[in-house]
């Protein structure tokens, strides 16, 4: 979006916006960077005092959905930037770590290294994950069923037969 537009939707004056970020790439990375802050939270907060595992990927999965579902502006923002091209390469290595903290012991992708299997599983579980979400926000009286079917369809799918376990 143009900076006016950003600016007048933030309610401020494109000059304010300038002011405070030098140009529209430094305002990007900071909205990014704030993002991936709430991610974090998110995380930390929903799975304190989870062992790692798959309770740990189900809690971290029904937390993500019902963020995404009460902050749908930044939801969508957030699914904008990962597929802009603008992340630093630290902040793509924040967003891969997401995945990390909940996918340990999943299957390695055979022929892909750690870092390429887990950025090629949190692929998939992006896509299921914004089904689900797609799906609440037309059938909102269905959202447990559409995480648990989701969850368990994301689990399938990346639970992949003759795969080797991550360390």
């Amino acid at each position: 979006a143009p900076t006016s537009a950003i600016a007048r939707k933030a309610g401020v004056s494109e000059g304010t916006l300038f002011r405070y970020f030098e140009n529209k790439d430094v305002l990007l990375s900071a909205v990014c960077d704030y993002l991936l802050d709430e991610m974090e939270r998110l995380l930390t907060q929903s799975l304190q005092g989870v062992l790692p595992g798959k309770d740990q990927m189900q809690l971290a999965w029904d937390a993500y959905i019902d963020w995404a579902l009460a902050n749908p502006a930044a939801y969508a923002t957030g699914n904008k930037l990962m597929v802009s091209g603008k992340l630093s390469p630290a902040q793509r290595e924040r967003s891969v770590r997401f995945g990390d903290i909940s996918q340990l012991g999943i299957p390695l992708v055979q022929g892909l290294d750690l870092p390429q299997s887990s950025e090629f599983q949190g692929m998939i579980c992006t896509v299921m994950a914004n089904g689900v979400i797609d799906m609440a926000v037309q059938k909102p009286h269905l959202l447990d069923i559409y995480k648990r079917a989701g969850y368990e369809a994301m689990m399938r799918a990346i639970e992949l037969p003759g795969a080797h376990t991550a360390i």
